[in-house]
C-alpha cells in the first residue's frame, strides 16, 4: 500500500462510518415515567442557566 493511498482510505472509511450512522432509527419511545424523571432533573438546570444568561450572570 502506497503512502499516498492512505489518506484516501481513511477519508473514505469515515465517510462510509457518517453514512452508515445516518441510516439508523432517530426514533425511541420512552416512557412517561421516565420523561418525567429526566424533566425533573433537567428543568431547575434550564432554568437557572436561561435565568444566569437573562442577568449576565454567567457563574449562576
Amino acid at each position: 500500500m502506497n503512502l499516498p493511498k492512505i489518506p484516501l482510505l481513511a477519508a473514505l472509511l469515515i465517510l462510509a462510518g457518517v453514512c452508515t450512522c445516518g441510516c439508523m432509527s432517530q426514533e425511541t419511545v420512552v416512557s412517561d415515567e421516565e420523561k418525567m424523571r429526566v424533566l425533573a432533573y433537567a428543568e431547575p438546570i434550564a432554568d437557572s442557566l436561561l435565568q444566569g444568561f437573562n442577568e449576565d450572570n454567567y457563574t449562576m
